[in-house]
């Protein structure tokens, strides 16, 4: 059985991936920059690695993925993604998973389900000082789960 893992928070999907595969499992992790925070990607727990050298477990795509309208990189993620028999997913991986027509698990380490709480994250874009890249991005977030 193949299973992708993608939601990479605190590092979980690379570590779950890792005891998967210690297990006998045939596990990929599936990693992009949908996180703005370090201590999402593997280099923070392991500083052998890099964006450029990761195990070939680890699938890195360097991009933000739009779901809704996809471009040629995220296109190659979803179609990559949807190269396995199950998928354990948690943040925007609900979303990737459909989209590859793959069955799916959904994990929550608890923040996850505070995405979807978009009173607070409509007016935070309004009013709060974000830069335009992060006012983009939420404004995606909304779209998406709205």
């Amino acid at each position: 059985m193949k299973v992708h893992v993608y939601g990479n928070t605190l590092n979980s999907a690379f570590h779950l991936t890792k005891i998967l595969r210690d297990k006998g499992v045939d596990a990929e992790m599936f990693l992009d920059n949908s996180s703005p925070l370090e201590q999402d990607y593997p280099w923070w727990d392991d500083k052998s690695f890099s964006p450029d050298n990761l195990p070939s477990w680890v699938h890195y795509y360097p991009i933000f993925p739009n779901f809704i309208f996809a471009n040629r990189k995220t296109k190659q993620l979803i179609n990559d993604f949807s190269k396995c028999d199950i998928a354990l997913v948690s943040c925007y991986g609900p979303m990737l998973a459909m989209k590859s027509k793959v069955p799916f698990v959904f994990y929550s380490l608890g923040s996850d389900l505070n995405m979807i709480d978009f009173k607070d994250d409509f007016k935070s874009l309004l009013f709060n000082t974000y830069s335009l890249n992060l006012k983009i991005k939420k404004l995606i977030k909304i779209m998406t789960y709205g």
